[in-house]
């Protein structure tokens, strides 16, 4: 691919730059007004009891007590800054994930013009920029976007990419710059390490991205210092980290299984812009409405694939497009062997090399706004067709929550709180710690019961309907 000639008749590629990044920005932005759900509440009220309690900020990094997860900056910093500095707004927590996807996005876009410097392709701050765009439009940022919780999930698009541009970059600089750069390296390792698991695998993406880039650009000695300074760190770090984590829930457990094979058939899916509500409409039905939704994102989404990579085919040598798929599989590796659970953002980190190559084929294309139009409507049929979906749809549950919420908080609750719920997927979507969060109560007088607890006082039964009602205890049947 290093060998690809200039194209002079490609068809204004910058403005399908600025295209996609503007379309990116309009499908994106009515995330904003998404409220709190589910984990945001936990997540919160942890935050607050640590500001109140007088919890120093540096405590989460080394903690007294175990986590299911141990992201200090990815969960607890992050929750801090939310709760102490963003007032808890949801709007402006929200504004903060957008501004972490956008940062992500731009450091994505730097990591293809340095790649495309690194292979002397013409036009390497296009190719950045048109790697900004196209990440940008994916689908595969909508729970993040949507869900303030994920936020962690942003960090490690951030920190992978500054790395890998870094990574790249080092070897074609002069001294003191180079010297700069890979000093930067373990920084970014340990700011990846403290946001997600997930950051063990740079090393691995680095090797990928070196053997892409083997004729042009190899690593020297500083880079090869600087990647084993990073893997002593993430030995640190798992000695670590084995202090400070509880056992992991059952749907986050690993197994080897059918579970493997899903798990692949979702990377796929994600690759294909398809969504997540989508795969969730396949499995539960009506098949029919999933089978449509899936062909109606995916089919464009082949089109924009065959369009914007079709210029690169008959340049690629095997060795980059065994270090691209490595890449890829190194990318979700920690997905393949979930147990249970499978979202389309685990595949945010997978996908940067992909995209800078589609990037790269768009500079090329004399389709390059047809290539966009594509994947733009992609895209668009994604994300509004996942907002728009009812419960059990995450921003169906999310939007069902507020509204229960908004209407308890104008009725007589008092503590102790009991509360009956028959549906708890949908209650996950506020939980004890919603409830506490919202109407004001101590998190340790809200109890998940079956029954009523004794023969008086009231129990708040969650309906079968999605509504809430009362119940007096010894007077009213339960159900």
């Amino acid at each position: 691919m290093a060998s690809i000639p200039n194209r002079s008749s490609a068809r204004g590629p910058w403005v399908v730059a600025f295209i996609l990044v503007l379309i990116a920005c309009l499908l994106w932005l009515p995330a904003l007004s998404t409220p709190g759900w589910g984990d945001d509440y936990m997540f919160l009220q942890g935050a607050r009891a640590s500001r109140l309690g007088g919890e120093p900020w540096w405590r989460p990094f080394w903690p007294d007590v175990r986590f299911i997860f141990w992201r200090p900056l990815g969960h607890e910093v992050y929750w801090r800054f939310v709760d102490g500095i963003l007032g808890a707004n949801p709007l402006f927590a929200h504004l903060g994930n957008f501004i972490l996807w956008l940062m992500g996005c731009v450091s994505i876009g730097l990591f293809g013009a340095t790649l495309a410097r690194s292979q002397s392709w013409d036009r390497p701050v296009l190719t950045g920029a048109l790697t900004t765009g196209v990440f940008a439009v994916y689908a595969i940022h909508f729970t993040p976007i949507h869900w303030i919780s994920s936020g962690d999930s942003l960090f490690i698009v951030l920190w992978s990419a500054l790395a890998l541009a870094v990574w790249t970059a080092a070897p074609s600089c002069r001294a003191p710059l180079r010297a700069w750069l890979c000093g930067l390296l373990p920084i970014l390792q340990v700011l990846a390490l403290f946001s997600k698991e997930s950051g063990v695998l740079l090393p691995l993406l680095m090797l990928c991205v070196s053997v892409f880039a083997w004729d042009r650009s190899k690593p020297g000695r500083p880079e090869m210092i600087a990647w084993l300074s990073c893997s002593v760190l993430i030995l640190i770090w798992l000695a670590l980290r084995e202090r400070f984590i509880l056992p992991p829930m059952p749907e986050y457990g690993l197994a080897f299984g059918v579970n493997v094979l899903r798990n692949a058939a979702a990377l796929v899916a994600w690759s294909l812009n398809l969504p997540r509500e989508a795969l969730r409409v396949l499995a539960l039905g009506p098949q029919w409405k999933g089978v449509l939704w899936a062909l109606a994102a995916a089919l464009p989404m082949l089109g924009f694939i065959y369009l914007a990579g079709r210029p690169l085919v008959r340049q690629a040598r095997l060795r980059q497009a065994v270090a691209v798929a490595a890449f890829v599989l190194v990318g979700y590796s920690p997905y393949f062997f979930l147990a249970w659970q499978s979202y389309e953002y685990y595949a945010q980190v997978a996908l940067i090399m992909p995209t800078v190559l589609l990037a790269r084929g768009l500079t090329l294309s004399n389709h390059a706004y047809v290539a966009a139009a594509l994947f733009s409507c992609s895209s668009l049929i994604a994300i509004e067709g996942s907002r728009l979906a009812e419960d059990p749809g995450l921003i169906g549950r999310a939007r069902w929550a507020e509204k229960q919420l908004k209407q308890l908080a104008t009725q007589d609750v008092t503590a102790p709180l009991y509360v009956r719920v028959t549906n708890p997927h949908q209650f996950s979507a506020i939980g004890a710690a919603g409830l506490a969060w919202r109407l004001n109560l101590p998190a340790s007088d809200i109890a998940i019961v079956d029954e009523c607890p004794g023969k008086t006082g009231r129990l708040l039964v969650h309906r079968q309907d999605g509504t809430f009602g009362w119940v007096e205890c010894g007077v009213d049947e339960v159900r």
